[in-house]
């Protein structure tokens, strides 16, 4: 079964740009333009792992991802943004459920993340299940 992910970014063409390379890349993948429509999706489809950018209208990823991890506390989150974001570190990339990439990043990079996000999960869940 394919993994699914979420990508959440305002930039229309840097959102298809993702999703196009993590199609490419064998995943399931849907797109939300900001947090609220994120949030939406979620409540009715399961992702295995949240790509969001931080700066968006309506909702930021900093209180899309404060919603997810009391909501979904399983799902893995990406941050990507064009900013330095120091007090990141503190706040938010505890425990190795979130990740931050400054754009521009290294694609391959990027895609060894996400599969190793992914490979992990799926060990998780397969030993939780036997």
């Amino acid at each position: 079964m394919k993994k699914k992910i979420l990508i959440v970014d305002d930039d229309f063409n840097f959102r298809s740009l993702i999703a196009h390379i993590l199609k490419d890349e064998d995943y399931s993948v849907c797109t939300a333009e900001d947090g609220i429509v994120a949030l939406r999706m979620l409540k009715s489809e399961q992702f295995s792992l949240l790509i969001t950018d931080i700066n968006m209208p309506n909702m930021d990823g900093i209180e899309l991802f404060n919603n997810v991890k009391k909501l979904y506390p399983q799902i893995t989150v990406i941050f990507i943004s064009g900013f330095d974001y120091n007090n990141l570190d503190a706040k938010l990339l505890r425990e190795e459920t979130s990740y931050f990439f400054k754009k521009p990043f290294d694609l391959n990079l990027f895609k060894c993340t996400i599969k190793r996000i992914l490979e992990i999960k799926y060990s998780e869940s397969t030993i939780n299940t036997l």
